[in-house]
């Protein structure tokens, strides 16, 4: 089993207050608790919705508001469930690795490994040195697809 989760679910928005009407303030900031879900050991990815939820399929997006638990262009909103945040270590494995192994290719990609397919990304920056509010300005420089540059910003 795998829990498929979606980042326009994690911080404060027009659907969330729609939530909040409906549910209360107490239960809507409980509604997606995924720290919760990830400590109880369960196999949990990455979705999107694209392009029905979000207009851009960047997975900083996602990232940022996993960490941040706030809207990540609207600072109107306050955060969503704050205890749920993760922490980029927690983060980018739901994005990597957890989906190569629900997809049952764990053993030829998700992670850099000898043996598996060189399936990689150059960034624009270090996440691991930068405000986790800044995460959605990262890009991606080279993408890399079985050892070959597929991708390259211009």
């Amino acid at each position: 089993t795998v829990a498929d989760l979606n980042p326009p679910m994690w911080y404060d928005s027009p659907a969330i207050a729609l939530n909040r009407a409906l549910l209360g303030d107490a239960r809507a900031e409980r509604a997606y608790p995924i720290k919760d879900i990830l400590d109880a050991g369960t196999h949990c990815c990455i979705a999107t919705d694209w392009p029905a939820m979000i207009p851009d399929p960047n997975p900083w997006f996602g990232i940022q508001t996993l960490i941040t638990r706030a809207n990540p262009v609207d600072p109107a909103y306050s955060t969503l469930g704050a205890e749920q945040a993760l922490t980029l270590d927690e983060a980018l494995p739901l994005y990597t690795r957890r989906p190569a192994e629900a997809m049952g290719w764990g053993d030829l990609t998700g992670t850099l490994e000898v043996g598996k397919s060189a399936d990689m990304i150059m960034l624009s920056q270090n996440p691991y040195a930068v405000q986790p509010e800044t995460l959605l300005q990262t890009r991606v420089l080279t993408t890399w697809f079985e050892g070959r540059k597929v991708y390259e910003d211009s």
